[in-house]
């Protein structure tokens, strides 16, 4: 899509194809540096869209190519609860358990940490919080800050500690 309507005002702005009002408001939309409709509806600049875009094409090519990452880069993902819902059957088939007795443990790593069932999502964010060994008042003024890398591990879920509930939200 992004290639072809690229080629395509390419083309019209040499004179080889009818400029429509589709490439004239892609034109515009490159000049403004705003993410053109017709490629996405985020809300982003073209240039941190364009970044996104490149480390997610980066991320998959790596993991389809036989490397699993060491961690997986939330953002990467347009739907994170089918990873997580993945590592849950993956887990649930290994111990013939049924899925709707696997939960998850949670654990923030510091540090590169390696775990035989779970994985390590990164790039997570609080809202209204910081994370400094704890939950933290944040900053003035700062609406979101970092979270360090968070290790889900599925267990049963009679083995389950209590949890403490958040909300984590996806927004790319």
């Amino acid at each position: 899509m992004i290639s072809r309507s690229l080629s395509d005002l390419d083309k019209a702005q040499c004179g080889e194809l009818l400029m429509s009002s589709e490439l004239e408001e892609l034109a515009k939309n490159i000049y403004e540096n705003v993410v053109p409709r017709l490629w996405s509806s985020s809300a982003k600049s073209l240039t941190c869209w364009m970044k996104d875009l490149v480390e997610h094409i980066e991320f998959f090519n790596a993991w389809i190519e036989g490397s699993y990452p060491a961690t997986y880069r939330i953002a990467a993902f347009s739907n994170p609860r089918n990873l997580l819902a993945a590592v849950s059957q993956n887990y649930a088939r290994k111990l013939k358990l049924p899925l709707d007795e696997v939960a998850f443990e949670n654990n923030i790593v510091e540090d590169e940490a390696e775990s035989e069932d779970g994985i390590i999502l990164s790039n997570l964010f609080i809202e209204g919080a910081k994370w400094e060994g704890h939950l933290a008042d944040h900053e003035a003024g700062a609406l979101t800050t970092p979270m360090p890398n968070v290790l889900f591990t599925p267990t049963e879920s009679s083995k389950k500690k209590k949890p403490e509930k958040v909300v984590v939200y996806n927004n790319q």
